[in-house]
């Protein structure tokens, strides 16, 4: 079995765990992340009664040590998807939490595995 950490989803995205009993996949860096409620065998479930945000950290700098944090909506996209606007900056990392039926998950944290390229005008 593969580490959980490098695990890829059908979507071929980064694969980890919400919850006892789903997973959750998170891939994409234009403009939108993609993200797919997974049940334990990886194959993605209805987004129905489902919602939640997405919470991406920043770490501080010398100039500004403090961490600060930007939330975003996770929108329904399609009938198993949730896509997310991506901030402006780069993030370190971010965090899901997603409410199932009165049920709240909170994921891991995923590391940005975006790479933003800065283009001066």
């Amino acid at each position: 079995m593969m580490p959980q950490s490098s695990q890829r989803g059908p979507h071929q995205g980064a694969v980890k765990p919400l919850g006892d009993q789903h997973q959750l996949e998170v891939l994409g860096c234009m403009d939108h992340l993609e993200l797919y409620v997974l049940d334990k065998k990886l194959q993605s479930t209805s987004n129905f009664e489902m919602k939640g945000t997405i919470t991406f950290y920043y770490a501080g700098t010398s100039e500004n040590p403090k961490r600060k944090e930007l939330t975003a909506p996770l929108v329904a996209y399609g009938r198993d998807g949730f896509s997310a606007k991506l901030p402006e900056e780069n993030f370190s990392y971010s965090i899901v939490t997603i409410t199932i039926f009165d049920k709240t998950l909170v994921s891991p944290q995923f590391p940005n595995e975006c790479t933003k390229i800065s283009v001066t005008k």
